[in-house]
């Protein structure tokens, strides 16, 4: 863990050119679990797997600033997990989010399969929300649980469910 840490300060230290920029170091990450959801009862070994918390290396995510997420807000980087699965970042005092790729897009909603004013707050609400204080800010662990295509939020009816 040490030498993570070390990593970072180094990492901080070549990206701003050696000189020290203003703000306080953030440290994100950003896991996720993805639930069985075939038909079949699932053997021990398939629920061990899908509880375990796996990197989001291949998500993009976006840190705004402010704990609400609308149409014009301010975006300050769009970003992915590093290969050691953090993403680092110097901010400003105050609040801050992260949204994901779906929620930095126009909203759109298919009102046949969802329920709109329940997808509008869904939209709205950031993945998670955090403040840089004067004093720092720790590291932020966040974990995504996948949904399975019959249990995701604000759908209409339910559909494909196993059976």
């Amino acid at each position: 863990m040490i030498n993570f840490y070390v990593r970072l300060s180094l990492a901080f230290f070549i990206s701003t050119g050696g000189i020290e920029s203003p703000g306080y170091p953030v440290i994100i990450k950003i896991t996720r679990t993805e639930p069985y959801c075939g038909g079949a009862a699932p053997s021990d070994e398939m629920v061990k797997e899908s509880q375990k918390k796996k990197i989001a290396f291949s998500e993009i995510f976006y840190l705004i600033q402010g704990s609400e997420n609308k149409e014009g807000r301010r975006v300050i980087q769009k970003f992915r997990m590093d290969s050691s699965g953090y993403y680092c970042k110097k901010l400003a005092p105050g609040k801050y989010s992260v949204i994901n790729e779906y929620s930095f897009q126009k909203l759109t909603i298919d009102s046949s399969h969802y329920n709109v004013d329940c997808i509008k707050k869904l939209w709205a609400a950031p993945m998670f929300r955090f403040t840089v204080s004067k004093s720092g800010c720790d590291t932020i662990l966040f974990n995504i649980n996948k949904y399975c295509s019959y249990n995701e939020p604000c759908k209409n009816r339910l559909d494909n469910i196993p059976m």
